[in-house]
């Protein structure tokens, strides 16, 4: 049974003006799992480390969409990594997983010039 589903829209530019007055260290160590923030240190290059930290944004939105009504969460319980094919797993911390009763989770991202767009079903335990 799905128990939400959530969906999140980001404007590129808009997103790196944010990231300009924020800082990306700032920002990341905000919205980033440890493990997230040692990927965007991987990353030299400015235009992807704002794909990065907004892709992960948006997913993470949208599972805050997802879960509404049914939980709290923070934004380093929910984890974003790539699949050996590059398409993301959402990872949800334990005490969540419980909580909300998370069987399993499924995200996708897709960009289109300056948009980036991310989904999120979460299925229920039963």
């Amino acid at each position: 049974m799905i128990l939400g589903i959530g969906q999140d829209v980001v404007s590129l530019a808009r997103f790196a003006g944010v990231v300009e007055r924020v800082g990306v260290q700032r920002l990341a160590r905000r919205i980033l799992a440890t493990s997230e923030q040692k990927e965007l240190e991987m990353i030299d290059a400015r235009d992807r480390q704002v794909r990065l930290l907004a892709a992960r944004f948006a997913v993470k939105e949208a599972f805050f969409k997802a879960t509404a009504g049914i939980g709290e969460a923070t934004w380093k319980e929910v984890h974003v990594e790539k699949s050996d094919r590059g398409a993301p797993l959402l990872r949800v911390s334990e005490r969540l997983t419980t909580q909300l009763g998370i069987g399993r989770s499924h995200a996708t991202i897709a960009h289109d010039g300056d948009y980036l767009v991310a989904s999120v079903i979460l299925e229920s335990k039963e």
